[in-house]
């Protein structure tokens, strides 16, 4: 969640679109680089009259900016990211034949005029997880 929030704070007018992911790359070589090649391309894109406006992509090299009213799906997470068996041993067979997993945490934001942008998918962002039976 702590990269999410880093990312939602690049989200303001004037900044370019790829300040979002570059913002994740400056904060996961700080925190864990190890994690960086599991990120995506792209952390989401501006919703226009199509959903996914190709022109305003979140990713390395879109230099154009967010401006106020724009409609942004934002889309952080991590893909691919190897399992251990030690990562997997007192869980069910079904997680026992997972070699990998992902983890996305998706929202569509709005671009305010000053500040973070606002979050329009209203729902709770506390999660746990769970891969072996019992253990949180």
């Amino acid at each position: 969640l702590a990269l999410y929030d880093v990312c939602l704070q690049k989200c303001i007018p004037g900044n370019p679109l790829k300040s979002v992911h570059e913002e994740a790359h400056n904060y996961l070589n700080k925190k864990d680089p190890s994690f960086i090649p599991f990120l995506p391309k792209s952390f989401g894109s501006s919703i226009g009259l199509e959903f996914r406006d190709t022109t305003m992509v979140l990713n390395s090299t879109n230099s154009n900016t967010f401006k106020e009213g724009n409609i942004v799906n934002i889309a952080i997470g991590f893909h691919g990211i190897p399992l251990t068996s030690n990562d997997t041993e007192n869980s069910p067979e079904s997680i026992k034949k997972l070699q990998t997993f992902s983890l996305l945490l998706a929202d569509t934001i709005m671009i305010q005029k000053e500040g973070p942008p606002d979050i329009l998918t209203k729902c709770p962002k506390d999660f746990t997880y769970n891969l072996a039976d019992g253990d949180e």
